[in-house]
């Protein structure tokens, strides 16, 4: 007689499909297994069996059965071995009976994206890791802030596709905000339908908002006709643009009123307040899940006649963005002054931590910040006899 091996009697299978072996059979040319429920135990229970060249099957190669997550079988085995006398197949019977517990519904956690990352878009799409015999999947969703013993999930449409988006949890989700992920799925168990536990939490966050600005081929052109078209580097979809318009006298900028358009370009006569023979300084922002974003660089327009236009001196002014940064920023300088541009950025402790020199023209490029940890640091952005001190925060 054989029975199954000591190492698979008694014990409870890491999952359903694991696989359980016999004792040797003497000259044994195949086995035999058979299962049943060991609630099943009374006069004719049913038997699922699976024969085998080898002593060795898994749980889910029984004929007819659909092992059940928490339930216990209990097997036996017999052997069939070919009679040296006769030279026939004879079966050795079967063995001693042994029990085999199946595992709880294991959980799942999300495959893509990879947790802690920053998404490549708002709604970008999500997925769990696949569940065996699942049914459905279910995927919840909350702001990482709210931690606390009764947080305000939000749920996402039982699917039988693993595949998700950010979008489906039914929310207006902010940018540049931390959320937490996780997800569940059902199953046929024992007749009925049952949800696992929910998974490892993985935490997302979503990505800075969007700006964009006013056409820089435009920008700095000097012409006195207010019904001039300026046009709006467009973002994709079709959102609401407001454009802020302010006059530049000296180095103060004075506000002349605000405009919103549903399409990419405005005119300066849109503006109550527009005049010739005046520079300007215009800013545009994006209008997205029910806000308005921050606004992009700024553009200078000149109202003066082309052919008086007036050389007016730039003020020197320097925006790092985006702020806060997760892995680099740019400095934005605004200067009439073409000599190199010294940066040194010192942290809360008054330590140096960068010192260079870059023209006005590279500045566009010159990524800062790539190397240091996350903390406030303090960046010293001086021209000739300018000096302006720009706080910056790396998550």
């Amino acid at each position: 007689m054989v029975k199954l091996a000591p190492t698979s009697c008694g014990v409870t299978l890491a999952s359903l499909s694991s696989n359980i072996s016999s004792t040797v059979g003497l000259n044994a040319t195949s086995y035999t297994f058979r299962a049943r429920l060991t609630s099943d135990n009374g006069p004719t229970p049913t038997y699922y069996t699976v024969q085998s060249a080898s002593r060795i099957v898994s749980m889910n190669s029984f004929i007819g059965l659909v092992p059940q997550y928490g339930a216990s079988y209990t097997i036996d085995v017999q052997y069939e071995f070919l009679d040296i006398v006769s030279a026939t197949p004879e079966q050795s019977g079967y063995g001693a009976a042994c029990t085999v517990m199946m595992p709880s519904i294991p959980v799942i956690g999300l495959s893509t994206p990879t947790c802690g990352t920053t998404l490549s878009s708002i709604n970008a799409t999500i997925s769990a890791n696949p569940a065996l015999y699942a049914l459905q999947y279910e995927f919840r969703l909350r702001a990482t802030s709210d931690n606390g013993p009764t947080p305000a999930y939000s749920y996402t449409t039982p699917s039988a596709s693993r595949f998700s988006s950010m979008s489906s949890f039914g929310i207006t989700l902010q940018y540049s905000t931390s959320y937490t992920v996780d997800v569940r799925y059902k199953i046929s168990n024992n007749g009925s339908d049952v949800w696992s536990g929910y998974g490892a939490a993985c935490v997302l966050t979503t990505p800075f908002f969007p700006v964009t600005e006013i056409d820089p081929l435009q920008c700095g052109v000097a012409s006195d006709d207010l019904n001039q078209t300026f046009n709006i580097l467009a973002y994709p979809g079709f959102p609401t643009y407001r454009i802020t318009l302010s006059e530049q006298v000296g180095e103060t900028l004075i506000p002349v009123g605000t405009i919103t358009r549903t399409v990419s370009n405005f005119k300066l006569n849109m503006f109550a307040g527009a005049q010739v023979n005046k520079i300007y300084s215009a800013s545009v922002s994006i209008y997205l899940n029910g806000v308005f974003g921050p606004e992009g660089k700024s553009c200078d327009i000149s109202t003066f006649p082309p052919a008086v236009a007036r050389t007016v001196k730039q003020p020197f002014t320097a925006v790092a963005y985006p702020n806060p940064f997760a892995n680099s920023f740019l400095l934005d300088v605004k200067t009439s002054n073409n000599t190199p541009v010294s940066i040194t950025v010192y942290d809360m402790l008054g330590r140096l931590v960068e010192q260079q020199q870059a023209n006005v023209t590279e500045l566009e490029t010159t990524t800062i910040g790539e190397r240091y940890p996350s903390g406030v640091y303090n960046v010293i952005v001086t021209q000739a006899d300018e000096t302006r001190t720009v706080r910056v925060v790396k998550r």
